[in-house]
């Protein structure tokens, strides 16, 4: 809505100082064709009130926006997503490389992002789930305890090795073979090993009840 102040300034500069539609136009920064809807007409109010407002373009994805936007404001600051990377989340890469004018920087990729977003055919990439995203995390954790759990096995079976002790290969056969070297005292190991080992021992352990109770 214009305001009668606008409405005054545009007629004084038009019809007493004599300017150019052009330079009230950068002077107000109205448009030509509000100044010259003021020039023409006597009115002292404009209104412009749409019959049917449009949804915007990303209407359609507002839902898993807000979903997205959500679940970032609640992770650390250092893990949150920036504007490009939200874009990136929405938008599949393989989709944004034809636009990318030229080496790739920041600033080229946000220009193809914005390109790209605006084709109407363009396909988006859909939100995943809560429970989805739940059950990512899961396997993440779990393949994080395996791996450490394959490193306590490596490390104590080549501790064994220095000491000309070999261990049959397999988890099953590790944790039987494992079990009775070190409440073996006739083997060539020495005290302090004894004690790192058994101490591996019960870390391995712990491990192995945090790996059945997510593998559930």
């Amino acid at each position: 809505m214009l305001v009668v102040e606008t409405i005054a300034k545009i007629r004084r500069a038009f019809f007493r100082d004599g300017k150019p539609i052009k330079a009230i136009c950068r002077d107000l920064g109205v448009s030509r064709k509000v100044v010259r809807k003021v020039i023409r007409s006597g009115a002292t109010e404009f209104r412009y009130e749409r019959e049917v407002q449009p949804l915007p373009k990303i209407g359609r994805w507002s839902d898993e926006l807000d979903q997205l936007l959500t679940a970032n404001e609640g992770k650390p600051p250092r893990e949150r997503l920036t504007l490009i990377r939200i874009f990136e989340e929405l938008l599949p890469a393989q989709f944004v490389k034809p636009f990318v004018k030229s080496n790739k920087n920041d600033a080229r990729d946000a220009e193809a992002i914005a390109e790209a977003v605006i084709r109407p055919t363009m396909r988006f990439v859909e939100i995943k789930p809560c429970e989805q995203i739940d059950l990512q995390a899961l396997h993440r954790v779990r393949d994080r305890i395996v791996g450490n759990r394959t490193q306590l096995i490596c490390q104590m079976r080549a501790f064994c090795l220095e000491y000309g002790i070999a261990i049959r290969p397999g988890t099953g056969a590790f944790m039987l073979d494992i079990s009775r070297i070190i409440t073996d005292e006739t083997n060539d190991l020495t005290p302090a090993i004894q004690v790192l080992l058994k101490e591996l021992w019960e870390e391995l352990k712990i491990v192995d009840i945090r790996l059945a109770t997510v593998s559930r």
